[in-house]
């Protein structure tokens, strides 16, 4: 059983905290330090030797967020300036760690010297956006949001957009947070997290249709349809997906309605309401011979196949495998020629089956 410390200043706490950072015991010096802070918040040095104690066990954000404090209370101590350039290096923030290496530079050789609150959070900025005009921060979360379509880390993903999110809502760019918003959902559809994935669909929704983007309300309705596809809520995708149709009907856009057509007709078909399956189907083939899309018409066709199979109607079936296999073969889609070929093979067996009977 471990020994309890107990203490009735910050100033003991302090020195328990720092002796435990030379036994490396960071976690227990974390919370010595953390009391000392509660009982002093500007003890001199806690927050910088607690930045010390996050460093070691690796949580570099919270390492940040000491050192930023620790700057507020002594700006003119440039080792903190300078660890919190190094915290920033850890997490491959290289042009701020830049800054604040500069800034630390600075305080060491007299060249800076901090007079006021005001200007320690003015050069926080700098560190953290490049300057304090708002316009540094927008620049820095489009920044964010290119990094996050570079990771190939979800969870970094995640984290890069959430910040540029919260960096577009304090400059008030909605589109921008409805961005982020998009690329949030977009990182989750790929996690297959289709709640959370629907749970941001819907935030960007809201904010494009509060600013009247038709284009992106009728791609973000789509996009929410098909969440409610894959998590099974065939109902509730429908409207999202007529909307879709509707708003892209306006836009002449009609490779996006015969996308939404296309899913509502799996849902009726997955539902075995086969008319109104079949009704939406032939209504994508009509858009996709007009476009010239033979890979789209050839899978209408199959699903079309399918749904006859279903219905044990052989010919209509075996008419429309047949038209699918023809496209295939024009589009040159290998893997598809040989699954439609199963289903021809299946029905042929079947017919000889029964004409032996």
């Amino acid at each position: 059983m471990s020994e309890r410390i107990e203490c009735k200043t910050a100033s003991e706490w302090y020195g328990i905290g720092i002796e435990q950072i030379k036994l490396k015991e960071f976690q227990k010096a974390i919370e010595s330090l953390e009391k000392c802070i509660r009982l002093d918040s500007q003890y001199k040095n806690a927050y910088f030797h607690l930045g010390i104690s996050y460093q070691n066990i690796g949580e570099y954000e919270k390492e940040i967020n000491c050192y930023e404090e620790s700057v507020i209370h002594y700006p003119n101590d440039n080792k903190a300036w300078n660890n919190m350039g190094v915290a920033y290096d850890d997490i491959s923030y290289h042009n701020k760690a830049k800054r604040a290496w500069k800034i630390a530079d600075e305080i060491e050789t007299g060249q800076l010297v901090f007079s006021s609150k005001e200007d320690i959070l003015k050069a926080l900025d700098y560190v953290k956006y490049g300057g304090t005009d708002p316009v540094y921060k927008g620049k820095t979360a489009n920044e964010l949001i290119e990094k996050g379509m570079k990771s190939s880390d979800p969870t970094e993903a995640l984290k890069y957009y959430q910040e540029a999110y919260d960096l577009y809502a304090i400059v008030n760019n909605e589109l921008g947070e409805a961005n982020a918003l998009r690329q949030m959902a977009l990182t989750y559809r790929r996690k297959k997290d289709w709640n959370k994935c629907l749970e941001y669909e819907k935030k960007a929704y809201e904010i494009y249709s509060r600013l009247h983007f038709d284009t992106f309300i009728g791609e973000e309705a789509h996009n929410i349809g098909f969440c409610y596809f894959n998590l099974g809520e065939y109902r509730k995708a429908i409207p999202y997906f007529e909307e879709s149709i509707n708003i892209h009907q306006n836009l002449k856009d009609k490779s996006k309605i015969t996308d939404s057509l296309f899913n509502i007709a799996l849902i009726y078909k997955r539902l075995q309401e086969y008319d109104r399956a079949l009704e939406y189907f032939i209504r994508c083939i009509e858009i996709d011979r007009e476009n010239n899309y033979k890979d789209n018409q050839a899978n209408d066709y199959f699903e079309i196949g399918l749904i006859y199979k279903e219905l044990k109607d052989i010919d209509n079936a075996f008419k429309n495998f047949q038209i699918s296999l023809k496209l295939f073969k024009e589009v040159n889609d290998v893997k598809a020629q040989q699954k439609i070929n199963k289903e021809i093979d299946e029905i042929s067996r079947n017919l000889y089956r029964n004409d032996d009977l």
